[in-house]
């Protein structure tokens, strides 16, 4: 602050502090070096539908770039826990663990029969907890079942569908306190088969929708979602990556060895 007379003046100085980077170009290209641990995978992004996808993957990819896999999912809807207060696609949902984890291409869905015509009184989301509690040893919420009062159904552009490796990827990661589930239809052999139910072909709302589980509240490996949350997906920090000349080296080191 300064003062000239009746003349005053108040200045403010700034620094700022920049970093230097070397960026090294080859033949045109840039060339960047980097390192990612094993254990900084992209977690609670990318899920397989269903464990018949994840103990498919490798050998549906041993002849790249052909993707060796029968199966074709044609449709999918996607739900979460809803925090973005947006109701207009909401739905009340109940999501199964063990929802159509037969082979695939078995019709039979003995979980999802009983669910929809024995148990039919957990379209109403306020019984959904009492009616399973009843049912032989009883269904443990968080583990064997989720429910969610105005799921929000993901628009297309928030995820992206791996439809013959039967996986997803989000575009933002789930908290640690929300749920995924799905409902999808594909075909195998030429015949079409339902998982869950999808909005198209299910009670009207109210109705609680009966879906299938892919994340529960309760996140750890004695789960038996843990598995479906794919742990091979790695963000390398770059960006405008073009797979044309790109080439990556993988180099594992063995400390026992």
């Amino acid at each position: 602050d300064l003062q000239f007379g009746k003349l005053s003046m108040s200045s403010i100085f700034s620094q700022q502090k920049g970093e230097s980077k070397v960026i090294q170009l080859e033949k045109g290209a840039e060339k960047q070096d980097f390192e990612v641990s094993a254990l900084r995978y992209e977690a609670n992004k990318h899920f397989f539908l269903s464990r018949f996808f994840r103990d498919q993957y490798d050998a549906a990819l041993q002849n790249l770039p052909v993707v060796n896999s029968g199966v074709v999912i044609t449709k999918i809807e996607v739900w979460v826990t809803n925090k973005s207060s947006r109701f207009d696609r909401a739905r009340n949902i109940v999501a199964f663990t063990g929802l159509a984890e037969n082979n695939v291409g078995d019709p039979s869905n003995p979980m999802f029969d009983a669910m929809v015509d024995r148990y039919a009184g957990i379209r109403d989301i306020n019984q959904v907890s009492g009616i399973l509690s009843q049912i032989g040893t009883g269904f443990n919420s968080g583990k064997d079942y989720e429910k969610l009062e105005n799921a929000r159904l993901l628009d297309p552009s928030e995820y992206i569908l791996n439809e013959k490796l039967g996986y997803i990827s989000l575009n933002a990661a789930l908290n640690a306190d929300e749920v995924l589930a799905v409902a999808y239809e594909y075909t195998v052999r030429g015949e079409i088969h339902t998982v869950g139910e999808l909005t198209s072909n299910a009670p009207a709302a109210p109705s609680t929708l009966v879906v299938k589980m892919l994340r529960s509240t309760t996140q750890s490996p004695k789960m038996p979602t843990w598995d479906l949350m794919m742990k091979n997906v790695y963000n390398i920090g770059s960006y405008n990556l073009s797979a044309e000349d790109f080439v990556l080296d993988i180099l594992y080191q063995n400390d026992k060895a």
